[in-house]
């Protein structure tokens, strides 16, 4: 296995726990009154959990640690992974923009406990999201790179 296709696999398992890890955590909220703080809290630990992780890759790569030279192959598959994550997000981006308004449309058919959840189900929609564009973006370059192109 080369360093391309471990650095992919890092990726994906990383955007995979920190998805799991968020979903997890999500259902184990109940829907008291302090939802909105913990789900803050939450939102807060997974973004910062994530940061920490690419920042220690960045900084290991930086020192040449974990130089990887990379040829126009490797630049290939690296586009195409993040075309394909941008393409997820996007979709995911209009989703939840949809999401906004379409609960502003329904607004007055809904009871005011469900329509006081709308934004942090639009959190989730684009915490979860994001998640998935990097694991698109990771499984993409692993693909390829098993593929051999």
């Amino acid at each position: 296995m080369s360093r391309q296709q471990l650095y992919a696999l890092v990726s994906l398992a990383t955007a995979v726990g920190i998805a799991g890890y968020y979903l997890l955590a999500i259902n184990g909220l109940s829907g008291g009154a302090g939802l909105t703080g913990q789900a803050a809290r939450l939102f807060i630990r997974v973004i910062l959990i994530a940061t920490l992780v690419q920042f220690i890759l960045d900084i290991a790569q930086s020192i040449g640690a974990l130089s990887v030279d990379k040829d126009e192959r490797d630049r290939s598959i690296d586009g195409r992974g993040y075309r394909n994550g941008y393409y997820v997000l996007i979709v995911v981006v209009f989703t939840a923009i949809g999401h906004l308004a379409v609960s502003a449309l329904a607004g007055q058919h809904f009871d005011e406990q469900f329509l006081a959840s709308m934004p942090l189900i639009t959190l989730h929609i684009l915490v979860l999201g994001s998640m998935a564009a990097v694991a698109t973006h990771a499984a993409t370059r692993l693909y390829f790179y098993n593929k051999g192109i």
